[in-house]
């Protein structure tokens, strides 16, 4: 059983605060709620911010209101919400569709920026509001039973061993990969007479070209296709990989040291459309970096190479749910760090 937080206005918000603390209680876990608190020798907002301090899970209802304000100038909500990003434990938001105050509506945009790893459903009525809570903390009790960061990620690279009998070159390479959980179990077999569909998504996400065609691939546990310069696997666990080098293709002096941020964002994008699942790990990785840059190619022949010390870098994420809005801004940021560490600054600019 978990100690769950709920955070919202109170005032014209009852008949939404009660189906949430029978939401919480009908799944098998402990709401707290400031109504709970009764009389304490500090002032509610401290009260509020060392139960949320000591729960399990925060729970966030916004409605139209933004609420009473603290000292500080932000509402007794927002504090809660940012004590709560600091101490890295999970967010259940629920956002009501309705015009909001202009403050309201600054802590919506604040929130949706926090978006990683973290639920967010609408809802309009308290019916549907108490439905979506029900199934966001049955899908928490399921992600929770989720392997270890760790444990996916040194899955992705023993598999990524599996499919590549040239794993030990030295070339750059953008490693994409998902794996959904709860697991799942996949006919490998049935999936082989599906790799055309597969290819034709590959091509409409501009990560293939149809002329290129492609071969069919496999091994004991995973089947895929390789076509150009990519190789797509999926293995009968449901882990997912896709494999380029992320290079560009030009006849430009030194051209070929450039991985261009927007066409690793077009083949990191596009991967959302293979990811059969709404929730599971996600990891994005650049390997054999050390004489390649993340940038887009200079123009000119005269380039200064710059070892740039790091070889590897790859970051991985667990997401519930996993929908397209949270996946791309999870790369956005995730590119941003690439081009931070693999960057080029012209030999002028040292």
């Amino acid at each position: 059983m978990s100690k769950i937080f709920i955070s919202s206005v109170i005032g014209d918000f009852e008949s939404f605060r009660k189906v949430a603390k029978q939401a919480v209680e009908l799944t098998g876990h402990q709401s707290i709620m400031s109504e709970q608190f009764g009389a304490r020798a500090y002032s509610s907002e401290v009260a509020c911010n060392l139960e949320v301090e000591q729960s399990d899970i925060y729970m966030l209802i916004m409605g139209e209101r933004y609420g009473n304000k603290t000292p500080e100038g932000i509402s007794v909500t927002h504090a809660e919400h940012q004590t709560t990003l600091a101490t890295n434990k999970p967010v259940l938001t629920f956002i009501q569709n309705i015009e909001m105050e202009p403050g309201q509506q600054a802590f919506k945009l604040e929130v949706e920026n926090f978006q990683q790893g973290f639920n967010r459903a609408g809802f309009s009525s308290p019916e549907e509001l108490k439905d979506e809570i029900i199934k966001a903390l049955i899908q928490h009790g399921a992600m929770r039973q989720a392997v270890p960061q760790k444990e996916f990620d040194q899955r992705v690279e023993t598999a990524t061993k599996t499919m590549s009998s040239d794993y030990y070159n030295r070339e750059p390479e953008l490693v994409l990969a998902f794996w959904p959980h709860p697991m799942q179990t996949i006919d490998i077999i049935k999936l082989e007479s599906q790799l055309d569909s597969i290819f034709h998504q590959l091509c409409t996400a501009r990560m293939a070209r149809m002329r290129d065609g492609y071969t069919v691939i496999t091994g004991d546990d995973w089947t895929g296709l390789k076509t150009g310069k990519i190789t797509y696997t999926c293995f009968d666990d449901g882990l997912t990989i896709l494999l380029t080098n992320p290079l560009a293709e030009t006849d430009g002096f030194h051209i070929g040291s450039f991985a261009s941020p927007s066409i690793l964002s077009q083949f990191a994008n596009g991967f959302w459309h293979l990811c059969n699942a709404t929730s599971g790990y996600i990891r994005v990785e650049l390997k054999n970096m050390g004489n390649a840059y993340v940038a887009e190619p200079p123009k000119g022949n005269s380039l200064s190479m710059r070892m740039t010390g790091k070889d590897d870098l790859g970051f991985s994420n667990l997401f519930s749910p996993m929908t397209q809005a949270i996946y791309e801004n999870w790369i956005s940021q995730s590119l941003k760090r690439f081009e931070r560490t693999f960057g080029y600054e012209p030999e002028d600019s040292w």
